[in-house]
């Protein structure tokens, strides 16, 4: 017992004594430390930070390495090489590193505290835009402080790409999700250092457009719990030259967790906020706003959100006001397909339009669904339309309903675009309409329309558009009830406005149809149109029209107004016209066909103003039937003002030209620059029939030469002609007058009225007293309207007739009376002479009265503008007459033998008459008054006489 006892005493002893030389030696090495204040790094240390840096293809090297006795490692102008360069890739003046004395002499190396300061990150020079090592990171600050296994970050301060950023929060290692990670595969610190700088580079241009960027950064959590992620972004504005956006100061802020599985998810939405937005000129916001949500991971942090929801009020753009824009946007498929999904709010006032559906910004296509409740009159304030192209005279009512499904090819092209837009009260110029829909489809080829209605008060109008893009070409088809003036603003054209100015509309509005096409742009030059218009209950130059309708075709060359039919209360016409223009656009010509029964002069005033003076010089209560075919030059056209017409014209009933007064007529007419032509004449005339035929020529001085003028008169009523023609009509008033003064002459004389039974036999009415049929034939020539230079010949055959009873022989009544001798005894019923006319002169080579028992034989002169006379008459009684006074004389010739001859001068309203016999005047013949007509129409050839004839017969 006593040898256990004696070494556990030894043994005891030689424990104390090791630990007080330990102690002793402890005790000896704190004073060497208290007096110097610091010793050497381990040496397991710097070999174990150079075996890791290594590793990696680092190496490291300071200008002093110190250990503090306090547990701190100082490490002064620190520098970090990439194997094989030169040039350090970090930098640091001082770096200090906290730890536990008594771990480190165990071997243990565990920090509690890392600070960092001025440090900073170089991008190499191989890779740097300018060749040289230039600083990616710099003013880097860091102070790190463990707390159990929590590590508290009181500074994390660095610049880069002109920005500032800020860390702080508490940390834990292992991070949430890397305890289970391997570390059998190390990093590739170096790659990955080249990939940041590299990254960083691609960044520099756009940060560089950033202003004073801040980004905030706070981490909290628990120790197996997600780490919690504060990110906070700040900025004072933003300008990009090359698209000219300017943003305003701004800032985002983000709330995220790193989940105990390691994987970063977002916590909540993010939010993004800017008080101003510009873009060039044109656009402007106020204050803005959105909400992101982003994608798990790190790479959802750094793609586009998963989805979005913006707010923007304030906004200007292109000069018009909106209050706000919102929206709520898809970007989940944006980086697999590129695709945004969503739906936007744009909102003015009252106004309002959405948009949703599928688009890829990058190409710029998608699909589209668009409502809105939006008045375009809005759109009309955009500086983007020029002032002289925005109508001042447009008003729409309320809000008008718009709806779309827009199909974009890339490029924003249209393709297989629906839409359906409706409103109300609309006035544009003259149109007014209540409501109106249209309906249409624009692709990436056309716009088509292919539903427009329209209503107005009083009509209703449907349409279709349709539109090439690439030629222009578009067409225009509508049909309904419509204002013409409506139209003008389709159809601007003066031609136009010329068509309906005339027209005036009571109640009804036209039926149309109207089909237009053309080039758009082209300002007409290829413009073409066809249509249709009925018109019931309208006036057209005051003159009322029941019913109208027409069909018009129109392109640059021409303009035609065809199967044009009109009804009035008094007739109808039929009309055809046919514009046609020179390439400058002025009026070449125009050509017309036209059938008429209508009032003459209501259908001269429908033709227009040069017509109604022609019109006029036809008087008529009948409406005549009218026949036209024509063509009119225009002003600078190569036969400038040259007027072309061909026609007939029937008067079923009596009509006037130039005071002569027709029972009916008929006749063909052409007009030319040089004549005027009239031919198949068919006219009544005092109950018989007329032929005429002229030819009359223009002449370069206004002047018009009659050519050629035939005319023929049968089976006239003699009573006829004197109430048809002027100057019988006044010859028939001067006798009757000089009748009256005898008749009252008569009554104040005491005669025996015995000697007046044949005045009492005679017949007494109009009719009665100038009975007899006429015949005339007459050929003329002269200038108008000059009588004096008019020329020809002509034949005046009369039968059946009361020549007794004319008094045409004016003293010889009174001789005849003397010697028992009475006209109306004779009873001359024919007449007939051949006649020539030239200087005014009238000559009557060959006159002959006849009856059964007496002629009268007469030639010589009549002056047309004196009235004079100078005339042979010759009367060859042929029996059953009372001669008592020649009785003796007349018994030593035979009275057939016997002739009376007259010579009558003077004129119609006072003739002067010498009477004589001349015994065998018979066979002798009359002599011969001069023909003042012989030097221009040559004399007819001697006729045999007439009584000789008739003597030798018997």
């Amino acid at each position: 017992m006593s040898i256990i006892r004696f070494i556990g005493i030894g043994v005891h002893y030689v424990v104390n004594t090791f630990l007080a030389l330990f102690l002793g030696g402890m005790l000896f090495l704190v004073v060497i430390l208290l007096r110097d204040g610091e010793v050497p790094i381990p040496s397991f240390l710097v070999d174990t930070l150079d075996e890791e840096l290594a590793d990696q293809g680092f190496r490291v090297e300071f200008d002093r390495l110190q250990l503090d006795l306090r547990g701190i490692i100082f490490a002064h102008s620190t520098q970090i090489f990439a194997e094989g360069n030169t040039d350090p890739l970090f930098e640091s003046d001082l770096m200090l590193v906290k730890f536990s004395i008594i771990r480190l002499l165990v071997g243990e190396f565990t920090p509690s505290e890392i600070s960092l300061a001025d440090a900073a990150l170089y991008c190499p020079a191989v890779i740097s835009p300018s060749g040289q090592r230039e600083p990616m990171v710099h003013n880097l600050y860091i102070n790190a402080r463990r707390q159990g296994q929590d590590w508290l970050l009181d500074t994390f301060i660095l610049q880069m790409l002109g920005a500032r950023v800020h860390i702080n929060g508490n940390v834990f290692t292992p991070l949430p999700g890397m305890e289970s990670k391997s570390h059998d595969k190390k990093l590739n610190i170096d790659g990955l250092y080249m990939e940041i700088c590299r990254s960083l580079i691609e960044l520099q241009e756009p940060f560089s457009k950033i202003e004073d960027l801040i980004l905030r950064i706070e981490l909290s959590g628990e120790r197996k719990a997600p780490l919690e992620i504060l990110a906070q972004v700040y900025m004072s504005g933003f300008f990009d030259e090359a698209t000219k956006v300017k943003l305003g100061a701004g800032s985002s802020r983000l709330r995220a967790k790193l989940g105990v599985d390691g994987i970063l998810r977002p916590d909540g939405l993010g939010q993004v906020s800017l008080n101003s937005l510009q873009w060039q000129d044109d656009v402007e916001t106020g204050f803005s706003e959105a909400h992101v949500r982003l994608d798990n991971g790190l790479d959802g942090f750094t793609s586009m959100p998963l989805a979005a929801e913006i707010y923007s009020y304030n906004i200007k753009a292109w000069g018009l006001p909106f209050d706000g824009a919102f929206g709520s946007l898809n970007l989940r498929d944006l980086k697999s397909t590129g695709t945004i999904k969503g739906h936007i709010i744009l909102k003015s006032g009252l106004n309002w339009l959405a948009v949703d559906g599928p688009f890829h910004p990058k190409d710029e296509s998608g699909s589209l669904n668009i409502r809105a409740r939006w008045n375009p009159t809005f759109f009309l304030q955009s500086t983007e339309i020029p002032a002289e192209d925005i109508p001042t005279d447009i008003s729409i009512a309320g809000r008008p309903y718009w709806k779309a499904s827009v199909d974009f090819l890339p490029g924003l092209k249209p393709r297989n675009s629906q839409f359906d837009v409706r409103f109300n009260q609309l006035n544009y110029h003259q149109l007014h309409l209540e409501a109106a829909r249209v309906k249409g489809r624009i692709t990436e080829d056309e716009i088509e329309l292919y539903s427009v209605d329209l209503y107005a008060r009083d009509y209703a109008v449907k349409g279709n558009y349709q539109q090439q893009f690439s030629t222009g070409n578009y067409r225009f088809q509508a049909k309904g009830t419509v204002w013409p003036s409506d139209l003008n603003i389709f159809i601007p054209d003066q031609w136009w406005k010329d068509l309906w100015a005339d027209f005036t509309f009571n109640q009804t509005p036209p039926e149309a149809e109207i089909d237009m096409s053309g080039q758009y742009g082209a300002n007409g030059a290829k413009n073409k149109i066809y249509g249709s218009a009925k018109l019931r209950d309208v006036k057209y130059k005051d003159d009322p029209i029941d019913m109208a309708r027409s069909r018009i075709w129109q392109n640059v060359q021409h303009l035609d107004l065809f199967d044009f039919n009109v009804e009035t209360k008094d007739g109808r016409a039929a009309v055809e016209l046919h514009w046609e223009y020179l390439p400058n656009g002025e009026n070449d010509y125009i050509s017309f066909l036209a059938r008429t029964h209508l009032p003459l002069l209501q259908g001269a005033n429908m033709a227009g103003p040069s017509v109604v003076p022609i019109a006029k010089k036809f008087p008529s209560d009948e409406i005549p039937y009218l026949d036209l075919a024509g063509i009119v030059y225009g002003e600078h056209s190569i036969h400038a003002d040259d007027l072309y017409v061909k026609g007939s014209v029937f008067f079923p009933g009596p009509f006037e030209f130039e005071d002569v007064r027709f029972d009916n007529g008929s006749f063909l007419f052409e007009l030319t620059p040089e004549q005027i032509k009239v031919s198949q004449g068919r006219l009544g005339l005092g109950g018989g029939k007329t032929a005429l035929y002229t030819v009359v020529q223009r002449q370069p001085n206004g002047g018009l030469y009659v050519e050629n003028a035939k005319i023929s008169i049968i089976d006239a009523k003699l009573y006829g002609l004197y109430e048809a023609i002027p100057f019988l009509r006044v010859a028939r008033a001067k006798q009757e007058a000089l009748e009256r003064i005898k008749a009252a002459k008569k009554a104040r004389s005491d005669k025996d009225n015995d000697d007046d039974d044949d005045d009492d036999k005679a017949p007494r009415t109009f009719e009665e007293r100038y009975a007899g049929d006429v015949k005339l034939f007459f050929d003329t020539h002269g200038q108008l309207p000059d009588l004096n230079t008019f020329s020809g010949s002509g034949t005046l055959v009369l039968t059946d007739a009361n020549l007794g009873q004319l008094h045409l022989l004016g003293g010889l009544s009174s001789f005849l009376y003397s010697i028992g001798l009475h006209l109306g005894t004779l009873n001359f019923t024919n007449a007939q002479t051949d006649f020539t006319l030239a200087r005014s002169n009238l000559n009557f080579p060959n006159g002959q009265v006849s009856g059964a028992t007496g002629e009268i034989v007469t030639n010589g002169n009549f002056n047309i503008d004196q009235e004079s006379l100078d005339f042979l008459i010759s009367l060859h009684p042929f029996g059953n007459m009372e001669t008592p006074i020649f009785d003796e004389i007349f018994s030593i010739f035979s009275p057939l033998a016997n002739s009376i001859e007259v010579q009558l001068t003077g004129t119609l309203t006072k003739p002067d008459y010498e009477v004589s016999v001349k015994p065998m005047g018979v066979f002798f013949g009359q002599a011969k008054v001069e023909n003042l007509n012989a030097d221009v129409i040559p004399p007819l050839k001697k006729k045999p006489n007439q009584a000789t004839t008739d003597k030798s017969s018997q």
